[in-house]
């Protein structure tokens, strides 16, 4: 069953286009968004919404989705490969016969196999990961607030039955040349369902990304020169203005970067003003929404960690500190917005650009000069209350 595609709206299933663009995903009846969108009674609405996202869930459970292999047959997938895996699945990469590249994050469902040593998630546990993830995707359609700095969702799928050989093989393919922690597909039955949440191509993960020198990197954060990271900024003051959002999961394997062509332009619209910035040949893309929280008419959507302790008891790298501290924060209340846990993230940042990344001109003296730069910056990040607070003072701190 295909429950969104941001080309074609399916009837039934997808939300109608709005003004021609598309705009929601996995929205199973055509009242569910932009009808509660458009309701002024907001108490009516907020109790409107759940019980319509509890329909929707039940309608879903109870549908007979489209099986495994003959929505991704062989001839679909001769360009594939595998390019990553975590608890919840496989992520795999293919090329499309019209050309671009699709990632494909394939999440089992429903049944009662544990998997990856852990139960699978129910439908009403995977809904609200899409539904964000589309939200934030269609804020490169808003007008008071737009980016495209989060990833293009292009569809979500329900499907159903065994795994398709051709996955298969490049699954034990990945395995036999990297390793894997997780279960082989091949375990699941003709039973299985699984949703598939299809993206653009991000590019590689900040991690594995190759920088100059400390300038890059500085400027990936401020507006001085290429500026990655002060994308991220404005994506989360934007996405912080428009949803109340918190990523939650904001470490450097959650943000992409691509070159780009070096004059090509990045735009944003914060606030009701425009903003054109140099891309400097790089462009980026935050992922991965599993943890992530909205407000949607003030109805909070989010995945509840209060009692996943494995999300907690990690150490060794300051990623695992960072959930504590937003632990802490929030006293374990994961429902409501708080803020600060983006400028948590954007410290995590910070500290990664200082102490991990790799440059390949480190003894410069442009490196040593804004590597000085990048830990003033460290010093002051955790001084402000949220990334909108951040981004509005973003020239009194570049200048010092």
């Amino acid at each position: 069953m295909l429950l969104c595609n941001n080309n074609k709206a399916p009837q039934d299933i997808c939300m109608p286009s709005y003004d021609s663009v598309p705009r929601y995903a996995v929205v199973p009846s055509p009242l569910l968004l932009r009808d509660l969108e458009e309701r002024q009674d907001h108490k009516a609405l907020s109790q409107d919404f759940v019980a319509t996202f509890t329909h929707a869930v039940q309608g879903l459970e109870s549908c007979q989705p489209a099986a495994f292999q003959e929505c991704y047959p062989s001839s679909l997938l001769q360009h594939c490969q595998k390019i990553g895996e975590g608890l919840y699945g496989e992520v795999f990469l293919y090329r499309n016969p019209t050309g671009g590249t699709t990632v494909m994050k394939v999440i089992p469902m429903g049944g009662t196999l544990p998997v990856n040593g852990e139960a699978q998630k129910q439908l009403h546990e995977v809904l609200p990961e899409v539904l964000i993830a589309t939200k934030l995707s269609n804020l490169r359609y808003q007008r008071a607030n737009q980016t495209h700095a989060f990833i293009e969702v292009k569809s979500v799928r329900c499907v159903r039955g065994l795994y398709p050989e051709k996955l298969l093989d490049l699954w034990n393919d990945y395995k036999e040349t990297k390793g894997s922690e997780n279960d082989s597909p091949e375990i699941f039955d003709e039973r299985q369902r699984f949703m598939v949440l299809e993206t653009s191509y991000g590019g590689c993960d900040m991690e594995a990304f190759g920088f100059a020198d400390a300038a890059q990197s500085y400027s990936m954060f401020l507006q001085v020169c290429s500026l990655p990271f002060h994308r991220i900024v404005l994506a989360l003051a934007i996405a912080e203005e428009e949803l109340e959002f918190e990523h939650r999961d904001l470490h450097w394997g959650n943000i992409l970067l691509a070159r780009v062509p070096e004059d090509e332009k990045v735009n944003f619209t914060y606030k009701g003003h425009e903003i054109s910035l140099e891309s400097h040949g790089v462009k980026v893309s935050i992922i991965d929404f599993t943890m992530s929280r909205i407000s949607l008419n003030q109805v909070a959507v989010y995945t509840d960690l209060a009692n996943d302790c494995g999300v907690f008891n990690g150490s060794g790298d300051y990623q695992y500190e960072i959930y504590k501290q937003m632990q802490k924060k929030n006293q374990n209340e994961w429902s409501h917005f708080d803020a600060f846990s983006n400028i948590l993230w954007l410290s995590y940042m910070l500290d990664k650009t200082i102490t991990a990344l790799r440059y390949s001109n480190a003894h410069s003296k442009q490196h040593k000069k804004y590597m000085s730069k990048l830990k003033v910056l460290n010093l002051e990040i955790l001084g402000f209350d949220s990334v909108n607070d951040f981004a509005l003072n973003l020239p009194q701190t570049s200048s010092q």
